[in-house]
């Protein structure tokens, strides 16, 4: 049974190009624009879907869809083309966007409604520890960024872990008053886990 307003699950490619060193799942490290759907046969599902069940929303279930550009302008080439009204959630690596200038809008023209990042932590020694070069104060600052332009119409949701290689009691009372102040962090959800 499929209900029109139901966000159901769509896939364009498996793998990540990314070897985070605390992942587990299976595909990492793949090469860029490898294990991907063909345009085709994309579109064929996105058509289907909205003019037999008037579906149009998706969880995206790539481990980073914006891991290639080109896969995020095929979506909005699908979605202008075939007037879908189209809207999704997804995984996004922030650094991705921010290096990639156009990604931002081209997120915007293809549909995106809620963007799952992976920030981790706010303490810069245990994201080094883990494979997160990005400083996460510049993190936040684009967060903001995004929130007050392209993506304030977009939800925006990260976890955090407490408990990587180089935390402290200090840091991690630190970085939860820093997740607490709505000033600082402009995410609209976040999920803290613990890492033992």
């Amino acid at each position: 049974i499929i209900l029109p307003k139901q966000r159901i699950g769509l896939e364009l490619g498996r793998g990540c190009i990314f070897k985070c060193t605390f992942c587990e799942f299976n595909l990492i490290g793949k090469q860029k624009g490898t294990y991907t759907r063909s345009t085709s046969r994309l579109e064929d599902e996105l058509k289907r879907n909205w003019e037999e069940y008037g579906v149009s929303r998706y969880w995206i279930t790539d481990d980073t869809l914006n891991d290639d550009t080109a896969k995020l302008e095929r979506i909005a080439e699908i979605k202008t083309k075939n007037n879908i009204p189209l809207k999704y959630a997804c995984f996004l690596r922030l650094d991705l966007q921010n290096r990639l200038k156009d990604q931002t809008d081209i997120l915007v023209e293809s549909g995106i409604e809620y963007a799952h990042y992976g920030i981790e932590t706010l303490i810069h020694e245990s994201a080094i520890a883990i494979g997160k070069g990005w400083h996460p104060e510049e993190q936040m600052e684009y967060i903001r960024e995004l929130k007050d332009g392209k993506f304030k119409d977009v939800f925006l949701h990260s976890n955090f872990m407490y408990g990587l290689p180089e935390d402290s009691l200090e840091g991690l009372k630190w970085m939860h008053k820093k997740l607490i102040d709505i000033e600082y962090n402009r995410l609209d959800q976040i999920v803290v886990q613990s890492y033992t």
